[in-house]
């Protein structure tokens, strides 16, 4: 009886040697995993943070282009009331310019 137990009982200890190298191969299959998924995060949320400051640079350069086109829209609409109301004076200026 003695000598059927060493058998068992090597048996026994190879299951827990092969169960052991799978354990621990799953976790370093899961800490590689893991490694990976952190790193790809990383990257998204880079990726993220450039696009979100193009769009914030894009929104100013439109803002400021919106403005200019204001501002030059509201000049030329001031330029027009003021020759409606003064039209002497844009003949006047026709006049000069043709004279030089």
């Amino acid at each position: 009886m003695f000598l059927q137990q060493q058998p068992e009982q090597q048996q026994q200890q190879q299951q827990q040697h092969r169960l052991e190298e799978w354990r621990l191969l799953q976790e370093d299959m899961l800490r590689q995993y893991l490694a990976t998924a952190e790193s790809d995060l990383r990257a998204k949320r880079e990726l993220a943070d450039v696009k979100q400051q193009r769009l914030h640079l894009a929104r100013d350069e439109y803002e400021h282009l919106s403005a200019t086109l204001r501002q030059q829209q509201q000049q030329q609409q001031q330029q027009q009331q003021h020759l409606q109301q003064h039209p002497s004076n844009s003949n006047i200026s026709a006049s000069s310019t043709s004279c030089e």
